[in-house]
C-alpha cells in the first residue's frame, strides 16, 4: 500500500496532487522537527528583535489599517484611504513607510481577518505558510517547465523551503521568503510567454511583487532580464529578430504588471 502510494506519488506521469500531499506530509515533519525547541518551550515564532520591534507590530498597524478602511466602507459607505499619519516617526506617508514591511503582501493581507488577541498566532503561522508556499512555487516551476525527476524536485523544494536563507531570513524578517515565492512564478510566467502561450502568470506576479516589497522586486527584475537574455540567446541564436519581439514583449508585459 505504502510503496504503491509513493510510486504514484513519485511517477512521471503521476497525479500532481499526489506529489503535493508527500510533500506538505515532509515538509510538516521537518518543519516539527527543526522547531522542536520552539513548540515545547511554548515560544511563538516571533524573533524577540526586529521580529518584536518592527515586523509583529507593523503587521498590527496594517491589520488596523485594512479593517479602518473596511469599517467605513461597511458602515459610512464611503472610500477612504488614509495615506499619512503624525504618529508613524515624525509624520510620514503610510503607503512608503509600510511598504517595506509587506504591504501589498497576499499573505499580509490576511490579517485584515484576525482579531488582535490571535495576532501572534497568525504572525507564527505566516512563517509557516511563506515557507511552505516557497517550496510549492519551486515544484510548481520544475512541473511548468517540463522536468519529470519527481525525487530531485521534492528535493529542491524541501531544500528551498529549509535552506538557511529561508529559515533565518523567515523568523527574523518574514517577507525576506516573499522573493522565494514570486520569483519562480515570475520565470515560470517568462517561459510562458516565450512558449506563445497566455502571459497572465506573469503579469500577476509582477503585480505582486512589486506591491509586496520594492526592494526585493527590483532584485528579482534584474535576475528576470538576466535570465530572459540567457534563455533566449541559447534559443534564439539563430533567428535574432524573433528573440527581440518575445523580450519586447516581456518588457509589455512588465509595465501592465507594475
Amino acid at each position: 500500500m505504502k510503496e504503491n502510494f509513493l510510486r504514484k506519488a513519485f511517477a512521471p506521469n503521476g497525479k500532481k496532487r499526489t506529489y503535493y500531499l508527500v510533500f506538505t506530509i515532509l515538509f510538516g515533519a521537518l518543519f516539527f522537527i527543526c522547531y522542536l525547541p520552539c513548540i515545547f518551550a511554548g515560544r511563538s515564532l516571533i524573533w524577540n528583535s526586529d521580529g518584536w520591534n518592527q515586523h509583529f507590530r507593523a503587521m498590527v498597524y496594517y491589520s488596523n489599517y485594512l479593517k479602518e478602511i473596511f469599517r467605513h466602507l461597511v458602515f459610512d459607505h464611503k472610500l477612504v484611504i488614509p495615506d499619512w499619519d503624525f504618529f508613524i516617526g515624525e509624520g510620514s506617508d503610510i503607503v512608503s513607510t509600510m511598504s517595506y514591511y509587506s504591504f501589498g503582501d497576499p499573505i499580509a493581507l490576511l490579517s485584515v481577518f484576525v482579531p488582535m488577541r490571535y495576532m501572534h498566532h497568525f504572525f507564527s503561522f505566516a512563517v509557516v505558510f511563506r515557507l511552505y508556499l516557497a517550496g510549492i512555487s519551486f515544484s510548481v516551476l520544475c512541473f511548468g517547465t517540463g522536468l519529470k525527476n519527481r525525487y530531485g524536485i521534492l528535493a529542491g523544494a524541501i531544500g528551498c523551503s529549509f535552506c538557511t536563507w529561508a529559515t533565518i531570513g523567515a523568523l527574523r524578517h518574514p517577507f525576506f521568503v516573499g522573493p522565494m515565492i514570486w520569483f519562480p512564478m515570475m520565470i515560470l510566467g517568462m517561459e510562458k510567454i516565450i512558449r506563445k502561450e497566455k502571459p497572465w502568470l506573469f503579469i500577476i506576479f509582477t503585480a505582486v511583487s512589486a506591491a509586496s516589497n520594492f526592494y526585493f522586486f527590483y532584485m528579482i527584475v534584474l535576475l528576470c532580464i538576466l535570465y530572459a537574455l540567457i534563455r533566449l540567446v541559447f534559443s534564439y541564436h539563430s533567428r535574432i529578430k524573433e528573440g527581440i519581439l518575445i523580450l519586447l514583449k516581456i518588457g509589455g508585459m512588465s509595465v501592465v504588471g507594475v
